[in-house]
């Protein structure tokens, strides 16, 4: 199938893995590809993690029937949010130009089920018609299918160019928001290991994150700045403890491009955006063994370290602290694996490949 002309279906939130697609597609594409609606992080440096989907889009200034209405060989749902799978569930029943158009969904929710962020919309569309194609990000092997493919989270390269970094002042990097108990876990893991020359962070205060459409996120970022000017970053021995503040992104990336070791743990899904960060940004992978299939995933001791247990990390870690050159070689190769394999323009690769063979 030749791609004249894609239509692709946004969400207005940050959905990870429809920003990696998107970025690659429109690099792959250009102006063959028209989003709706129009997302202003495309077009403009919104600062991270924003920027992870910033590829300098000329603006298109077309109105909403002649990008949505308009003639188009097939259409992307860019995520499986509500408010994206509602959009076109409505446009299914004003159009049968569009009910006749091949539909994809890429779903990068956290649900382990093809639709299960938004099943009650999802359910409404399959009564409808079938998505032609399905792309997963939390998948397991044994759900792949002829019409069901996994689809991890990647990077867009271009976004962490400038906090790439050679002189490495820190050892370890875990940066997380407690989202998963294994998290507060694992940083008690890491306090009582007394480490030092490390960042640890771990930010409980959910709230600045699910906040986004009223007054109270900006609320609770004030206060947070106003208590780091009263208590300020405990500091021993080059040891960084931001336990229950939010650490700014620019601030973190920088962090972790002078690490030699990043730690990645499951959140609300397995795939997480740091799984691909760590090693885009030049640290070693030191992650839990993926419960979902990855394809061309990261091997243990060739090009990253994993662990089965929490009770394998703390013993692990010794062990690599020991040998820097063997941390500097394991995270080269990993640097390489993630730019041969995991790149935005990888995953838009994927997407289109695939369906093309099923034309």
């Amino acid at each position: 199938m030749k791609f004249s002309s894609i239509l692709f279906l946004n969400s207005m939130e940050l959905d990870f893995l429809q920003e990696i697609v998107f970025s690659g597609l429109y690099k792959r594409l250009g102006k063959r590809i028209t989003e709706y609606p129009a997302k202003k992080n495309y077009y403009i440096s919104m600062g991270y993690p924003n920027d992870i989907s910033y590829v300098q889009k000329s603006h298109n200034s077309a109105n909403f029937v002649s990008s949505v209405f308009g003639k188009h060989d097939i259409i992307i749902l860019g995520s499986c949010k509500a408010e994206t799978l509602k959009y076109y569930y409505r446009l299914l029943l004003i159009s049968s130009n569009i009910r006749k158009m091949p539909a994809i969904l890429i779903d990068g929710g956290d649900s382990i089920e093809v639709g299960g962020d938004a099943p009650e919309y999802f359910k409404k569309i399959c009564n409808i018609r079938e998505f032609d194609c399905i792309f997963k990000r939390e998948m397991k092997h044994e759900n792949i299918n002829h019409k069901v493919f996994s689809l991890s989270l990647g990077v867009n390269i271009d976004a962490y160019a400038r906090y790439l970094n050679s002189v490495k002042d820190y050892d370890i990097c875990y940066a997380a928001r407690a989202t998963n108990n294994i998290r507060e876990e694992v940083y008690g893991i890491l306090k009582n290991m007394c480490l030092k020359k490390s960042v640890i962070n771990l930010e409980k205060n959910k709230a600045v994150h699910n906040t986004h459409r009223t007054g109270l996120r900006k609320w609770f970022q004030k206060r947070a700045n106003q208590i780091k000017k009263i208590v300020g970053i405990k500091k021993y021995n080059s040891y960084l403890d931001f336990n229950s503040l939010s650490l700014p992104p620019s601030q973190y990336l920088d962090m972790l491009g002078k690490s030699r070791v990043g730690i990645s743990l499951p959140g609300a899904g397995f795939d997480t955006f740091r799984y691909w960060e760590i090693p885009a940004l030049g640290a070693l992978l030191f992650s839990l063994v993926p419960n979902i299939y990855v394809r061309d995933n990261f091997i243990d001791e060739e090009n990253a370290i994993f662990f089965k247990s929490i009770n394998e990390i703390a013993p692990k870690l010794k062990k690599l602290l020991q040998n820097k050159e063997r941390i500097r070689d394991l995270a080269e190769r990993g640097f390489e694996h993630v730019r041969k394999y995991h790149t935005d323009i990888h995953r838009a690769d994927f997407v289109l490949n695939t369906i093309d063979k099923l034309a």
